[in-house]
């Protein structure tokens, strides 16, 4: 049955940037990371302005996600075990004011006298003021009863036991208070029971890609005879008829995993197994942490992949316009091709050994032979002699720099990704023809280590 209730729509805030507020009432512009945390005890996410938020708060300090981000009263809003976090108009955030709601219905209650030491009341006001006082949590409603404090945002407990503060337990309460049921919270994995076009609105001829059956997706909103539908392995969403769809079990890589961030990039093999060969180009979709501090990758097929058996590009330290070759000298040398900020291919190479070591640099494609002979004694290293070489049929030769540094296919060599050139950057034959293919006179390559 297709979830239709406004309650079930979910917010996919992510790689967006968002005014936060702070503890100390400043709002804070800050580039939100694209990482979705699952939460594996209660099944939500957190992600967006709303994980930024916990981060930069404390994981802690609210608890488990009740729900999904939610429409509600005009906003964006999330429940969880200790209260709620609502967008605000400068698409801020902030805890939403529960304890009008449920706590006594007095005006501010004034702080004259201080605490006794040692106090609940002591305690209470200590967590009060460490994390951001009447910025985050509100006034006071009342004095300290049976070990607990309202405010306006918030109740504050204090536990003997444990001689800590915690925010109480109340956003359950809350939300059955707004009647939000939780079966109307929870997330609601569907699929395309055949292969359909996935389109970018819900129209017929909206701009479409190819969505494969049976891929678990979250259902985000719903209109007279169509389903948004939200894929958090690719960060991808878009429009499919309602007759299309119907529910499935959540992807069986999520059950163990505490953080998701979708990515759109390409990684290499480095380590040779039973499934991926050395050397193989595979396309990640997210990366993945799983409860026992393990880091993997989610690949185009919907496959985990280990991440210590891949070499993922780098983030260079700038990206250039258009076309150009990031070549990332550190083992295992990773050159990639990037369109713009995009990386669209990945190679494995050979580099230069230490007594002919590649340059570093940015430098320009200048010269370009399909098949080169390469000679010694053009940089210097007579024929004959000790390290000396006349290699014939060197294919898709791309000078580079005007010492005689070049990408191009090596025929002679295999161990990819390490050293053993005379400062070229040596491909296999498949490698290498892309980079032909894809380059030109003026392509900027970049080489770092």
């Amino acid at each position: 049955m297709i979830q239709g209730s406004w309650r079930s729509r979910v917010l996919g805030a992510v790689a967006a940037c968002f005014v936060l507020v702070t503890g100390e009432g400043v709002a804070a512009r800050a580039e939100v990371s694209p990482a979705v945390r699952y939460v594996q005890s209660t099944g939500h996410t957190i992600s967006g302005p709303f994980l930024q938020f916990l981060d930069l708060m404390g994981d802690d300090l609210l608890g488990n996600p009740l729900s999904e981000p939610m429409p509600l009263d005009g906003t964006t809003v999330q429940w969880f075990e200790r209260g709620r976090l609502d967008l605000t108009d400068n698409n801020g955030v902030a805890l939403a004011p529960l304890g009008r709601l449920l706590g006594p219905k007095t005006a501010a209650f004034p702080m004259t006298v201080p605490p006794a030491p040692g106090s609940a009341a002591e305690k209470i006001a200590a967590f009060y003021r460490e994390h951001g006082g009447e910025a985050l949590f509100g006034r006071a409603l009342g004095p300290v009863q049976d070990n607990q404090q309202w405010y306006e945002q918030a109740r504050l407990d204090y536990d003997p036991a444990t001689d800590t503060v915690s925010l109480g337990p109340i956003g359950s309460e809350a939300m059955q208070s707004a009647g939000i049921s939780p079966e109307a919270a929870q997330l609601h994995w569907v699929a395309a029971e055949r292969a359909a076009a996935l389109r970018r609105a819900p129209l017929p001829r909206a701009p479409s890609s190819v969505l494969v059956a049976g891929v678990p997706m979250v259902q985000t909103n719903h209109l007279p005879g169509w389903v948004e539908l939200w894929d958090p392995a690719r960060n991808t969403r878009g429009w499919l008829p309602e007759q299309l769809v119907g529910p499935v079990n959540p992807p069986a890589w999520l059950k163990n995993v505490v953080e998701l961030s979708p990515v759109d990039t390409r990684a290499r093999v480095v380590a040779w197994n039973s499934t991926w060969r050395y050397n193989a180009q595979l396309t990640l979709t997210a990366r993945v942490v799983t409860a026992d501090g393990a880091e993997l990758y989610v690949d185009q097929s919907g496959e985990l992949v280990p991440a210590k058996i891949l070499r993922v590009p780098r983030p260079p330290a700038a990206y250039h316009p258009g076309r150009w070759i990031d070549a990332d000298l550190r083992e295992p040398v990773l050159i990639t091709a990037y369109e713009n900020d995009h990386p669209v291919y990945t190679a494995l190479a050979v580099k230069g050994t230490p007594n002919h070591p590649t340059q570093l640099g940015t430098f320009q494609i200048w010269r370009r032979v399909a098949n080169e002979r390469m000679r010694s004694d053009t940089i210097g290293i007579p024929l004959g002699s000790p390290g000396s070489y006349d290699i014939t049929g060197v294919l898709f030769t791309q000078y580079f720099t005007h010492d005689g540094a070049a990408l191009h296919y090596n025929y002679w060599r295999s161990n990819w990704g390490y050293t053993g050139s005379h400062g070229c950057l040596g491909m296999n034959y498949d490698d290498s023809k892309f980079f032909w293919d894809w380059a030109t006179i003026g392509t900027t390559v970049v080489t770092r280590a």
